[in-house]
């Protein structure tokens, strides 16, 4: 993925809507494996805590 992809891409996921922080992930992944030449990144999972209301 070339830089001006990786500015199309995160600008299309913002101009949804319903982009999180989480959403650009992939772009960047791509964007670092593309740039460094790398052939394998490690994604983390993502850990939600739920927080209950009474």
């Amino acid at each position: 993925m070339t830089h001006p992809e990786y500015i199309t891409t995160i600008t299309k996921l913002h101009k949804s809507g319903l982009a999180t922080e989480h959403s650009y992930r992939g772009a960047l992944q791509q964007l670092i494996e593309t740039t460094f030449k790398i052939t394998e990144t490690t994604r983390i999972i993502k850990e939600i805590d739920l927080v209950w209301e009474v």
